[in-house]
């Protein structure tokens, strides 16, 4: 097997890896320099590949060279290709929805979790454009079918725990009464209106306070 030079890098935009593919769980979430390197790059080349040009044109062949690794190599981490896939998926939903659990669990008032919550979504897509754009396209395509989990369920959670801070604020008097689930919908949308600018020409889009402009204008008008 390769010698391994690669050294990890600490910061903000890193991802982290899953030795199951499973989803991800604070306690599963080891320290960064424990994942090994050429794993890391066999994912990060691989995800660029499947982002660009979707499952089925991909090769295995192109994944090794984008690596620089040789196929004993690749198989020794990921016996398939749709196994290296589904791990990638596997990988991003569970790093997004441990950020975004650690949001929604933030001391503070509505405003500032809320601050957090669609600073989660934007940070996320900003560090991880590759990653975005891939699950996107399995979202919207048959693609869905080669990982095997539910996205839509998933997705339905993500919205649950943001509807359980909004219900919480309208508990407190911070917004006026009303349908939970719909001001999340309503919320998570504006919030992917963004990504989806961000993720088609990132310079069109300034996050310099933007995270507190969406939130601001959103309780403005639910009478906050």
């Amino acid at each position: 097997m390769e010698e391994v030079n690669d050294k990890v890098t600490h910061n903000q935009c890193s991802m982290h890896i899953n030795e199951s593919g499973a989803q991800l769980t604070h306690e599963q979430i080891g320290p960064a320099d424990a994942i090994p390197a050429v794993r890391q790059r066999i994912v990060r080349e691989a995800t660029r590949l499947f982002a660009l040009k979707g499952y089925n044109g991909v090769s295995v062949r192109e994944i090794v060279e984008a690596a620089g690794i040789t196929r004993p190599t690749l198989y020794y981490y990921f016996p398939s290709k749709e196994q290296l896939f589904e791990h990638i998926i596997a990988e991003t939903l569970g790093e997004f929805r441990s950020q975004l659990e650690q949001a929604v669990r933030s001391q503070g008032s509505l405003r500032e979790r809320l601050i957090q919550i669609c600073r989660v979504h934007l940070d996320f897509a900003r560090c991880n454009a590759d990653n975005c754009h891939l699950v996107h396209s399995v979202l919207f395509t048959n693609e869905s079918k080669r990982v095997n989990f539910d996205l839509d369920e998933y997705f339905r959670q993500n919205m649950r725990m943001i509807a359980d801070v909004l219900a919480e604020g309208m508990a407190s008097g911070d917004i006026r009464s009303g349908d939970p689930w719909l001001m999340a919908m309503m919320f998570g949308g504006i919030i992917h209106m963004f990504i989806m600018a961000m993720m088609r020409d990132p310079a069109a889009v300034s996050q310099e306070g933007l995270a507190e402009i969406v939130v601001d204008n959103l309780l403005r008008g639910l009478g906050a």
